[in-house]
């Protein structure tokens, strides 16, 4: 027993150290904010309801009642900034809130349009609707520009007349504008935030609502820096946002009323989160002009449209991509290796969100797009391996936040 807890400990030590040496270069993970005197941690484990509890309730939890005020308190910050009148935090991640919102909402035969994966939606969304018992189709595209077709799209959607409209992206090179849905057929409309956080809270991005959603759908540890939850926010009470909130109370126990504080007291520096979506998007369009400059071939982003933190990169083949993707995670640049939307095959996919919070600047671009130039270019070397962890050692000295490396 003891053997076996050093060894796991050992190693859990050498994977910190790896971690203080690396820059995280994907879209799909970020560093929390970290408030030091304000994290609740004696909350960890607690059961906070959302709803207050009294005699007539199947549970109550005795001492619970004032976080469970503070806590729906918090809330109003981020329906504030959202301009949401309702919201819910129960969720845990990203998935866990399709999974909820549509077992919650839906009934079985009912009829749903989605983004397809090969536009940038999310790869499991379409099975798990499926699985739940909806009719799913699919949003055309148009490859050529990297985007939803509209106009076919809007046939599709009064030919069917679907219940649910469901913008589940999870790629794409610019942030939409799907306003075109307020000339439809009238479907519910479900948007899925969490590639685009921090810049809708900034105020840098469009509203989901001033586009036509009807219900905002997001975790906080992508775009957002986390920690891992996901929400729910309705731009109207009713009866579809009451079927939601029971569905929730049914199908998910606790809170995480920690993790909910440690969320919600990071937003209220709204300057910090303006300066954050700022920082994110400066420092993808120098890396995204850096890394052409020096002879990758980057996906050239439309002019339209407000640009995304993604930057897609095709590769020569799925063996040389493969290779490229290893040789970045060995210098310590980790990346996604995936399969790139609109028939761009395999490929890398990477984003700022983490790396900004790791303190990459526009002024590192050039010698990080060098980097990645060499991997591409030559076999891993030492010397490579030193300059890369120079680098990466250089931009750290200008981390949001030193204690998460």
């Amino acid at each position: 027993m003891e053997k076996s807890y050093r060894i796991i400990t050992e190693r859990l030590d050498n994977e910190r150290k790896k971690f203080e040496d690396s820059l995280i270069l994907n879209p799909t993970e970020n560093i929390p904010w970290v408030l030091s005197a304000s994290v609740p941690e004696f909350a960890e484990g607690l059961y906070v309801p959302e709803d207050r509890r009294g005699k007539d309730s199947k549970v109550s939890f005795g001492g619970r009642n004032e976080l469970q005020d503070i806590m729906v308190s918090s809330y109003k910050r981020w329906e504030e900034l959202l301009g949401a009148s309702a919201s819910s935090f129960k969720l845990y991640s990203g998935l866990h809130a399709h999974i909820v919102l549509f077992m919650s909402l839906a009934y079985i035969g009912e009829i749903v349009v989605l983004i397809p994966e090969n536009a940038g939606g999310h790869y499991a969304s379409s099975a798990i609707l499926k699985r739940l018992g909806l009719n799913v189709y699919e949003f055309p595209i148009d490859c050529d520009n990297y985007c939803i077709d509209k106009d076919a799209s809007m046939d599709l959607i009064d030919r069917i007349k679907p219940n649910y409209i469901f913008f589940d992206r999870s790629d794409g090179l610019i942030y939409e504008d799907f306003s075109w849905i307020k000339q439809c057929h009238k479907s519910y409309a479900i948007f899925d935030a969490s590639q685009y956080l921090t810049h809708i809270l900034a105020g840098d991005y469009m509203s989901p609502f001033d586009m036509g959603a009807d219900i905002i759908l997001t975790s906080t540890h992508k775009n957002y820096p986390g920690p891992q939850k996901a929400a729910f926010f309705t731009k109207e009470i009713n009866e579809p946002w009451e079927r939601i909130t029971k569905g929730v109370a049914s199908f998910v126990s606790n809170t995480h009323p920690m993790d909910i504080f440690r969320t919600t007291l990071s937003l209220f520096d709204i300057e910090e989160v303006k300066k954050y979506s700022s920082d994110m998007i400066k420092n993808t369009l120098a890396l995204e002009h850096a890394l052409r400059e020096n002879g990758i071939p980057v996906v050239k982003r439309p002019q339209r449209g407000m640009p995304t933190q993604q930057i897609w990169i095709p590769t020569k083949n799925e063996e040389f991509g493969y290779e490229l993707f290893q040789k970045l995670e060995t210098l310590g640049i980790n990346v996604n290796y995936r399969t790139l939307p609109y028939n761009l095959g395999k490929g890398l996919r990477l984003g700022t969100a983490a790396a900004t919070r790791q303190g990459l600047r526009p002024d590192h671009a050039d010698d990080l797009a060098k980097l990645i130039a060499c991997a591409w270019n030559e076999p891993i070397s030492e010397y490579l391996i030193t300059r890369t962890h120079k680098v990466i050692t250089e931009i750290k000295q200008n981390a949001y936040c030193k204690t998460n490396g």
